[in-house]
């Protein structure tokens, strides 16, 4: 009998903080308990009048959202990356991530895992609040932004290779 997956997706997005405008790829984890991938589809529902009101459904599009909730830990660059997006506006906002299950290691590069490119655009809904004497939560969505680019990603070095 097959065991279930342990939660090892991993999600990895540019903080900007690369020099001459290489992307510079952390790891999203540090201090965030909860992260959940939905898809957030567009369904299109028809109640046709020969159909007794039965009705039909379609999914006619959808865009990945990645809800996190977690800890404030300072010093840790995706969680100082997401929590600066806060009080920010437009391109600022906008970065590029990875996506990848390190259940799925590629076939053909050692090191490497099967992966998705894509851009998101970062939206912190909580910079950080709670009780007095608890720990600052911290909630944040990252919408992916179109279409994802197919390949592989080595967390080593941090380098997307895209598939041919």
């Amino acid at each position: 009998m097959k065991k279930p997956l342990v939660s090892n997706r991993v999600l990895v997005i540019d903080d900007k903080t690369g020099s001459n405008n290489e992307a510079n790829y952390v790891r999203v984890g540090k201090g965030f308990t909860n992260f959940t991938k939905a898809s957030n589809s567009t369904i299109d529902q028809k109640f046709y009048i020969d159909e007794a009101g039965k009705g039909t459904s379609n999914k006619t599009g959808m865009q990945t959202i990645y809800s996190l909730t977690g800890d404030r830990i300072v010093g840790d660059p995706a969680n100082d990356f997401i929590v600066s997006c806060y009080d920010k506006l437009g391109d600022d906002v906008i970065t590029t991530a990875i996506q990848y299950d390190e259940y799925a290691p590629a076939t053909k590069n050692a090191g490497s895992y099967e992966a998705k490119k894509f851009e998101v655009m970062v939206n912190c809904t909580n910079d950080g609040s709670g009780d007095g004497g608890a720990v600052l939560a911290v909630e944040a969505e990252i919408h992916q932004n179109g279409q994802e680019i197919e390949g592989t990603y080595n967390p080593t070095t941090k380098t997307f290779t895209a598939n041919s």
